[in-house]
């Protein structure tokens, strides 16, 4: 997990029990109909040996070794789709992945960072995922009283 992650509950047994698990773009973030970076990896859970992250981390660093420039925001991401799409183990251990959208992480700081903060209302937001993704810019000062306010300075 990034720094960007505001953890709100353990970390689920069903993520805790697969070999590899990322959270996939979902349907907030369509660009002409289609999830463009394909997953999130401000959170991403693998075990030791994981053939996933293993081919994955070999295609990074294969990119660095012959580039020296990013193409993308979304780099990472879309290497790993690339990988999965057209690596046939891949595609294997991808699939028996749970395929789980990454839009309840996103729901509370996108949408009511800068509103007056309401417990009810994080409570009931943070309860479809066990953290929620914020971001590091534009936090220095929040505004008081909102949901960003009382996450950064009071939680």
């Amino acid at each position: 997990m990034d720094s960007t992650g505001f953890v709100t509950a353990p970390i689920p047994d069903w993520i805790e029990e697969q070999d590899y698990f990322m959270y996939l773009t979902g349907n907030n973030y369509d660009i002409g109909g289609s999830p463009y970076s394909f997953c999130q990896n401000c959170f991403i859970r693998a075990r030791k040996g994981a053939f996933l992250l293993a081919a994955w981390r070999a295609m990074i660093l294969d990119y660095w070794m012959h580039e020296n420039h990013i193409f993308d925001y979304f780099m990472h991401q879309l290497l790993f789709k690339t990988l999965v799409e057209n690596d046939e183990r891949a595609k294997k251990y991808f699939a028996k992945m749970p395929h789980v959208a990454q839009d309840p992480t996103h729901v509370l700081w996108w949408n009511y960072q800068n509103k007056p903060f309401d417990q009810k209302k994080f409570d009931e937001l943070t309860s479809g995922a066990f953290f929620q993704k914020t971001t590091y810019r534009g936090t220095e000062n929040p505004v008081p009283g909102s949901f960003a306010d009382v996450m950064i300075n009071k939680m």
